[in-house]
């Protein structure tokens, strides 16, 4: 099991898409006393990276979006993506071409079925303006898809995409360091060893970017991810800045310094950005002393404070 907070202020969900499948999540819903403000809030969306689920966003008392939500009085929602932890799979791919890849049909699932449900379930009843969605590492591809969608179908879109947060992922061609990385492996799933994973998460402990004590959590939080997306990671730069082109959404971009598969330099950076021509407002930086997991780091709490804050300023931004 991968929940490791024991006073988890999250709520289990489990909702019927349209489609017939089933998406399985957590949810934080402040009071709705809790938001003073006259203008409508936001409601964040948040989504796992490979071999993690929902319960990354709510690691420990100390290391949750949850008391970020209550500070702010904004609700946050984290979603496991298809194929984790009891949401409904799409696998085996449809066998045709580079028309279905596992980032393509997770980010078409979002858009069609996933998006337009938990706006109804939770964005209308609790007076929501607009959804943000927070992506970390292998999310951030679907979430790209995502964001083109919306922008191409906007007299059809059934929900309101406010903004996008990325981290954890950068352009192909900048990684430092991919486990596993050569050819795929003839298997259904892929586990990280424990000290791969520690790794990934949280970069060499020399570096000091997660306590210590957190890393037999990393250990309970990863699960198999499954090889298409293992394999889809490997073949995204062919098509990536087609859909990178055609965002429209704004997009807060946050690289840890630290981080153990991306190359975080100036160049490095430019290169992810300057995909997103369209885009209305792109605000990209390095967090000094961060690691690949964010929510993970000494940095969490600043990391979690920089999300609602800028969640808050897109919901409420003029529409154009």
């Amino acid at each position: 099991m991968s929940a490791t907070n024991p006073t988890s202020k999250f709520a289990p969900f489990s909702l019927p898409l349209p489609n017939n499948a089933t998406l399985s999540g957590l949810s934080h819903i402040p009071l709705p006393s809790t938001w003073t403000k006259a203008v409508p809030r936001p409601l964040i969306v948040a989504m796992h990276g490979g071999t993690c689920t929902a319960h990354h966003y709510d690691i420990t008392p100390e290391y949750t979006s949850s008391i970020a939500s209550a500070n702010t009085g904004i609700p946050i929602v984290s979603i496991n993506r298809p194929c984790y932890a009891g949401t409904s799979s799409f696998l085996p791919l449809a066998e045709d071409g580079d028309n279905h890849t596992f980032f393509k049909e997770t980010g078409f699932w979002l858009h069609k079925f996933i998006l337009p449900t938990i706006w109804e379930a939770f964005a209308v009843p609790n007076n929501c303006a607009g959804i943000v969605l927070l992506s970390h590492s292998l999310a951030t591809a679907p979430s790209i898809i995502t964001g083109a969608l919306y922008a191409n179908t906007p007299s059809s879109n059934s929900y309101t995409l406010s903004g996008m947060i990325l981290s954890g992922f950068s352009a192909p061609g900048t990684h430092k360091s991919i486990p596993g990385s050569g050819e795929v492996p003839d298997v259904k799933e892929i586990f990280f060893p424990r000290e791969t994973k520690r790794l990934l998460m949280a970069s060499e402990p020399e570096l000091d970017c997660v306590d210590p004590k957190l890393f037999p959590l990393i250990d309970a939080q990863t699960v198999p991810m499954p090889v298409e997306e293992f394999s889809d990671g490997m073949t995204w730069d062919i098509y990536w800045t087609e859909y990178a082109q055609q965002v429209e959404t704004p997009i807060l971009y946050r690289m840890g310094e630290h981080d153990w598969l991306w190359k975080t330099d100036e160049e490095s950076m430019e290169k992810f950005w300057a995909a997103f021509g369209k885009c209305k407002l792109f605000d990209s930086a390095v967090i000094q002393g961060g690691c690949h997991a964010l929510e993970w780091g000494r940095k969490a709490g600043e990391w979690y404070e920089m999300v609602f804050q800028f969640a808050q300023k897109v919901c409420n931004l003029p529409v154009s």
